[in-house]
C-alpha cells in the first residue's frame, strides 16, 4: 500500500511525521514512525505506517504550513492521530480542511484555557442527539487530548469537536454544520416556549423531533420536498398544533430565509402532537 521512501520534513511526535513523497507533501501516521527521526532523514520501513494524508488544495497547504509554524507540534501530532482514527472509524476519506481546522481549534481552546476563559457550548445537548456517532467519537478524542497533553479541556469541547468531525465526513464547511445546529436549536426553543415548556429533552419523542428537523432542513435546502397526502386531515384534527408549526415555519423564514412547504409543516405537526400527547 505504501511506497518505500519518504523524506522527513518535520516530525510532530513519535507517531506523526510530515514527509515528502514523489515531490508531494504528506502526513504519515503510525506507531513509532517519528521516533528519533530528523528533518532530511528517509523513512524506508513502512510496516508501521497506518495512514497517509495528502493536502491537495494550495490554500490548505498554505494554511497547514502557517499552522505548523505557530502551533505547538504536540498539539498537531495528537490531533493528526485523532484524524486518522476518525477516518478509520467512519471508513471515509475526510475533507482535507480538517487538518487545518481541528488542530487550529484545539490550539485556540488551549490558549483560552490558559487565560482562564471558559466558553460554554449552548448547543451541546442538541449536538449529542443530532450527531450521535460524531459525538461519541469526539468524547474519546477529548479524553485522549486531555491525557496526552496533560490538560483539562471541558466537556463543552465535545460538541465543537463533533462539529468538525461531521463537517469532515459530510464534506461540508464547519460553519454550515454549526449554523444548521443553531437553526434547529432556535426551532426547539420556539417549540418549547409554545407548548408551555413541555419538552422532555431525554425522551424518545424529543430525539425523533430533532432527527426530523435535521433532515427536514436538508430536504428544504436541497429542494427535495416530500408530499404529505394527509395534510388536510392533519389541519382538521390538529388545528392548534398545526398553527404552532405554521408560526414556527414563519419564524424560520423571517430569521433565516428558509421556507418550509406545507407538507413539511404537516409532518412537523405530527411530531409536536406526539410530544403533547405523551407529556
Amino acid at each position: 500500500m505504501f511506497k518505500k521512501k519518504y523524506k522527513v520534513l518535520r516530525p510532530f511526535n513519535h507517531n506523526v511525521v510530515l514527509c515528502k513523497k514523489d515531490d508531494k507533501e504528506c502526513i504519515l501516521i503510525g506507531k513509532g514512525i517519528g521516533f528519533g527521526v530528523k528533518p532530511g532523514d528517509c523513512i524506508s520501513k513502512v510496516d508501521n505506517i497506518e495512514k497517509e494524508f495528502f493536502l491537495v488544495s494550495d490554500n490548505n497547504k498554505e494554511n497547514f504550513k502557517n499552522l505548523t509554524d505557530t502551533v505547538d507540534e504536540n498539539i498537531i501530532g495528537v490531533t493528526e492521530e485523532a484524524i486518522a482514527k476518525i477516518s478509520k472509524q467512519f471508513n471515509k476519506e475526510l475533507n482535507e480542511k480538517i487538518h487545518v481546522t481541528l488542530p487550529d481549534h484545539i490550539a485556540f481552546s488551549l490558549k483560552r484555557l490558559q487565560n482562564g476563559i471558559e466558553v460554554k457550548n449552548v448547543l451541546l445537548h442538541e449536538i449529542k442527539f443530532l450527531y450521535k456517532e460524531e459525538f461519541e467519537a469526539a468524547e474519546e478524542i477529548l479524553i485522549t487530548i486531555n491525557e496526552r497533553l496533560n490538560v483539562n479541556l471541558s466537556r463543552d469541547e465535545i460538541g465543537f469537536i463533533a462539529m468538525h468531525i461531521h463537517a469532515a465526513i459530510t464534506n461540508q464547511d464547519v460553519s454550515k454544520s454549526a449554523m444548521d445546529t443553531a437553526i434547529i436549536t432556535d426551532m426547539i426553543k420556539f417549540i418549547d416556549q409554545n407548548i408551555n415548556n413541555g419538552l422532555d429533552k431525554n425522551s424518545l419523542e424529543y430525539c425523533r423531533l430533532l432527527t426530523h428537523l435535521r433532515f427536514a432542513l436538508e430536504r428544504v435546502r436541497n429542494n427535495s420536498n416530500i408530499e404529505n397526502i394527509l395534510i388536510s386531515t392533519i389541519k382538521e384534527n390538529y388545528k392548534d398544533t398545526y398553527e404552532i408549526a405554521e408560526r414556527l415555519a414563519k419564524m424560520i423564514e423571517e430569521e433565516y430565509n428558509i421556507i418550509f412547504p406545507e407538507g413539511e409543516i404537516g409532518y412537523l405537526t405530527i411530531h409536536l402532537q406526539n410530544i403533547l400527547t405523551n407529556s
